[in-house]
Parts: structure tokens; sequence; C-alpha cells
């Protein structure tokens, strides 16, 4: 539906009326209200006009409307005065009445008023009010003083008045998306654009909506093209157009900003954010994040943990390794394969020894790699110790010692060494409910086990007379080291009767014996003849 307008009488911003005093000349005093249209529930913005032929000191103007209709919103009231009107000493609106504002401009009776001043005044429609329709905004000058304080006029003539459109049809309606830009990481220097697009939603017979200005609270935002073109522009109902919101980065840091985008119906704002970067970010990775070796006996060192170094960053970046050094402690030392720089993915290694040839620690100490990135640490630590590293062989496990005719003994040897630097014992509990396996040491308690050495021991199963073929026997055997915490375990012995069995050997019967010693002799005979004939 297009817009209907009623036309009303617009007053210019003209002389209206001459006031007369007894004097020698004759001051001209002239104030005049314009016109502006809104539709129900928008506002209208109506200019306040005023030329003076000089040597005014104060003015007080009445402004009169429909207040049925209008409401006026002083908060803003001639906020927009240009300079330098902006600079009156007192400048001041006051509802006084229903539909009725006093508005007073003084020089607070020193100098004289400027000669010429506009500013604004906002009056909402109220939603209900009949479009199309026409409300009157009256002027009448109330009291004119000169700069010494002397009435120059009075409330006598009327000023030229204007009035208030309504528009008839539905509102357009501001919408623009998306409501926030982060920019994110812009290497400096750099650009970086997105799009805004700014659309009029009414619905069908809305008026075209009108962007009066763009405008950018921080310099590195900025509009770069698009299709709706450099303000004022205008979007009809249901259409829309497109802003390019350029971000510029300047240096390494970070920017926050708006854009408004002011309207015929209001302002819409953009939250703007973007990171000034000097360039693809490297980042520092090394694993594993300590060197921790724990107690570890002397005849196990050195003992080395190796790191991997890696530059997990954004592709394109470079890992930059300036040092990687330890502290300084003697029981550890360092080695590495890392170049000077890596780039994004790239790994290398850094290799920690830990040795010492005497007893002692715990011992700390840290490597630190210093990158431009940042610095790193990674905390050392570990103990030089004396102490049994005790392993049996056969291992904790089922031990099958075999079997026998029973009144026989079926046995297997086993030992027990110590790859420690410090002396370990060893005690074994024989668990035999049967009684027919025994260890040798008997019992294998207390049995010492010399640093570096071995000691060996037999396990034995002494099948009863009584027992029958297939006869079976079980025990266990449980150890353990109380130098040794990590030496504990149990054999699990068996045995079993078996009886050897008389394999027989075929023989011949007698008249294959003779048979055979026929054929023998006939063998024997063809075997001289045949020699005797060559």
């Amino acid at each position: 539906m297009k817009f209907q307008y009623i036309k009303n009488r617009v007053w210019g911003i003209a002389s209206i009326f001459a006031l007369t005093i007894c004097s020698s000349s004759v001051l001209a005093q002239e104030f005049s209200a314009g016109t502006d249209s809104a539709q129900p529930s928008g506002t209208a913005t109506i200019p306040l006009a005023y030329d003076s032929d000089g040597n005014v000191g104060q003015l007080i103007v009445q402004v009169t409307f429909d207040n049925t209709v209008l409401t006026a919103d002083l908060s803003n009231c001639l906020s927009d005065l240009e300079e330098p009107h902006a600079s009156f000493p007192f400048t001041d609106c006051v509802e006084v009445g229903p539909g009725s504002i006093s508005i007073t401009i003084s020089d607070a009776g020193s100098a004289e008023i400027v000669t010429q001043s506009i500013g604004t005044i906002d009056f909402a429609v109220d939603g209900a009010a009949t479009a199309p329709s026409s409300e009157p905004i009256g002027i009448v000058i109330q009291d004119v003083t000169d700069t010494g304080g002397n009435t120059i006029g009075t409330g006598t003539v009327t000023s030229v008045d204007g009035s208030v459109e309504i528009i008839s049809g539905p509102p357009a309606v501001l919408d623009v998306s998306p409501a926030s830009i982060p920019f994110g990481n812009v290497i400096s220097p750099g650009t970086a654009t997105e799009t805004v697009t700014i659309a009029n939603t009414g619905t069908a017979g809305a008026p075209d909506l009108d962007v009066t200005a763009l405008t950018f609270s921080d310099a590195a935002f900025s509009a770069s093209g698009g299709t709706c073109g450099a303000p004022t522009f205008s979007v009809s109902a249901g259409d829309s157009c497109t802003v390019d919101v350029e971000f510029s980065a300047a240096a390494v840091q970070s920017y926050t900003g708006d854009l408004d985008v002011v309207s015929s119906v209001g302002t819409s704002t953009v939250a703007l954010t973007g990171e000034g970067t000097a360039g693809p970010v490297a980042a520092f990775s090394i694993t594993p994040g300590t060197a921790a070796f724990g107690t570890v006996d002397l005849s196990n060192l050195p003992q080395d943990i190796v790191h991997t170094v890696e530059n997990t960053g954004d592709a394109g970046s470079t890992l930059e390794l300036t040092s990687v050094t330890l502290g300084g402690t003697a029981e550890f030392s360092l080695g590495t394969d890392c170049p000077a720089s890596l780039a994004q993915g790239e790994t290398c290694t850094v290799t920690v020894t830990f040795d010492s040839a005497v007893v002692g620690g715990p011992f700390n100490d840290t490597v630190t790699a210093v990158t431009n990135v940042g610095t790193f640490e990674v905390p050392v630590s570990g103990e030089a110790a004396a102490q049994a590293v005790l392993a049996v062989n056969p291992p904790f496990g089922p031990v099958n010692l075999g079997s026998g005719p029973a009144g026989s003994i079926v046995s297997a040897n086993g030992a027990l060494s110590n790859t420690g630097s410090a002396d370990g014992a060893v005690n074994c509990t024989l668990n035999d409910s049967t009684g027919v396996f025994s260890t040798s040491p008997s019992p294998i308690s207390g049995v010492n086990v010399p640093a570096g050495g071995s000691v060996g021991f037999t396990l034995a199963c002494d099948l009863p007379d009584e027992a029958s073929q297939g006869d079976t026997f079980s025990a266990t055997l449980d150890c353990l080291s109380p130098d040794d915490q990590d030496f504990e375990g149990t054999h699990t012995l068996s045995c079993g009767v078996q009886e050897f069995q008389v394999i027989p050997v075929p023989t011949m019967q007698p008249w294959a014996l003779v048979l055979f010693s026929m054929l023998m002799l006939i063998a024997g005979g063809i075997g001289i003849r045949f020699f005797r004939a060559s």
C-alpha cells in the first residue's frame, strides 16, 4: 500500500512578526516550527528556527501541540543546536501543562543571543492515531528581553506554526545482520572483509527505510563497498542490501568497535572485534612433560628419558628454539638434535640422562627451553640407590617336575639371580600337603643372593612306592624378598607316576629261520661262482 500524505500548510522558516518598542530602532524577532511526518507509534522531529535583529538577551517561547495524539520527548530538546548556538549559557525545555512546552534561551544576562539558531524537538505519535491526518504545532512568543533585561516584546504575536503529518500504512522495520562480526586473527598489516545485510522487513505497504548514516566507533573498521551505496539510501519493504565492512589491522593488538546503522526508524548496532597478529602463531609442545626417573639402582645407571618437541601451532608458523639448557646438577646431562627452528608439525628430541656413581638423592634439576612463543620448563628428578634386583628361573608360575615310576625321584634345577648393586635375601615357603616335594637348600629361607651374582636351588618330587600309574601330586612354593619389593610370586609345582612299559620286539618263526638260512647259502654260492668266473 502506498503511503498517503495529507497536504497541510507547511510553514517556512520566515519572518512572522515584528515587535515595536519605545526606542530609536525596531527589533524584529522571528520564530517558526517546521513539519515532519511519522506513522502511528513513530517519532516526528520538528525543526524550531529563530532569527533576530540582535540585542536579545533572553527569549521565552511557548510551543503548543495536541497532547491526545502527540507526546513531547524533551530529553533531546534543542540538543542539536549548531555552533555557536550550543554555547548558550542557558537553554531549557519544560512541559508546563498538557500540550504546552515552555522553551527558554538565555545569555544569563551578560551578552546577546546569537541572531540565528535552529534546533529540533521530538514528538511521539500515538499508536492509535488516525492516519492520514495532520496535527498542528503552535508557537507563541511569550517574552523577549534585551541584554539589559528590559522587556522588548510580549506574547501578542504568533509565529509560523508547523505540523506533524501522520502517515497511514504499516511501519518500516530495520533489520541488520549479523549482530556481531568477529574478524579473528589478521596478520598485521593486513585486512579482512565481512558483509553486513541491511533489510526492511516491514510488511507490504510499509514505507521505505531511509538509512542516513553508517558510523564506526573505531577507525580500524570501515565500509568498503556493497550494494547499499553511500548514505543516505533507501530500502523498500521486503528488500535488502549489503555493506562490506573492512577490518584493517595496523598493529599487533586487539580491536573492538561498533557499526551503527542509523535509519528513519531507529539505530541498529553491529559489534565488531578483530585481532592484529604478527603472523601464523607457533606453539611449543614437549612430551613427556617431566623427566621423573624415580629411584634407580646404581647397577641400572645411566638411564635416559627422551622428550619429543613439536611445533603444534598454526600452519605456516615457525617455532624458534633459542636455547635448550639444563640447570647444572652433576647427576643429569642433556642431549638434543633440535635445530634452531621448527616448522608447523615438525619434531625433534631432547634426551635427559641420569647417572650417579654413588648412592644419593633425590636429585632435582630443570630443563629450560627458550622460544619465540615463551619460556618453558621441564622438571627433572631422580634418586640413586643400592638395592637388590632379584629374579628367579624358572619364572613364577606352573613348574612340572616331570613323571617317573613309583618310588623314583623327579627333580628340576633353578636359580635365583641378582642384577642389583646390593645383596638380597630370598624367603620361600613350601606348601605341600602330600609330603612328596622338597627343596635344596631346605628350606629356601634367608638365602642371600649377592649383588651381581646368583644362587642355585633344586626342586624335587619323591614319588611314593605305593603310588599307582597316573597318580599326580601338586604343591606351591611362595617366594618374596625383604630387599626387593617387586620380587614376589608363586611356583605351582606338579609331578606324576608313569610306569615304563617293555616294548616287544617281533621274532621269526622256526620255519622262517630255516628258509632264511637256505637263502643265505644260495646267495653265498652265487657270489662265489660269480667271482671265480671273473
